[in-house]
């Protein structure tokens, strides 16, 4: 029922629509991920970040791609989504993604980034137990907390 409606486009409650593309994800419907592949490939769909985010949690390799381009995307719901999905993703075993692991620890540390994606990106850094000193310190410095 939730998947039917969320390809339907009459029903345009985006919210609802979001809310069950992640709660679908954190339910494991691994046969949805195609679907949510096409979704979070178009930037330009409002559903793009859930799609993100749920594909993180399916742990479908195939969006690392896709989360490694949206780190350019100056949409804040997307670069946030971007962060999250990189998290999980990253971490998997076989994924060689260093370059993503250093733009989670960037978006850290960019004092123009949106802080909602900053603390996505402080939160996979922290689960990734990766690159967090280094992108902390800087953090402090460029705040004067020193």
């Amino acid at each position: 029922m939730l998947d039917a409606q969320i390809g339907n486009a009459s029903y345009n409650d985006v919210a609802w629509n979001s809310a069950a593309v992640r709660g679908l994800g954190r339910l494991g419907s691994v046969e949805l991920t195609p679907k949510f592949l096409e979704m979070a490939r178009n930037a330009k769909s409002p559903l793009a970040p859930s799609a993100l985010i749920a594909l993180g949690d399916l742990h479908d390799v195939r969006a690392v791609e896709i989360a490694r381009a949206d780190f350019a995307s100056r949409n804040t719901e997307i670069l946030t989504a971007s962060a999250r999905a990189a998290g999980s993703l990253v971490a998997l075993p076989g994924v060689r993604a260093d370059d993503v692991r250093d733009r989670l620890a960037s978006l850290l540390t960019d004092l123009g980034a949106p802080q909602e994606a900053r603390t996505a990106a402080l939160e996979s850094l922290v689960a990734l137990h990766d690159r967090l000193n280094g992108a902390l310190a800087q953090a402090v410095r460029d705040a004067g907390l020193e």
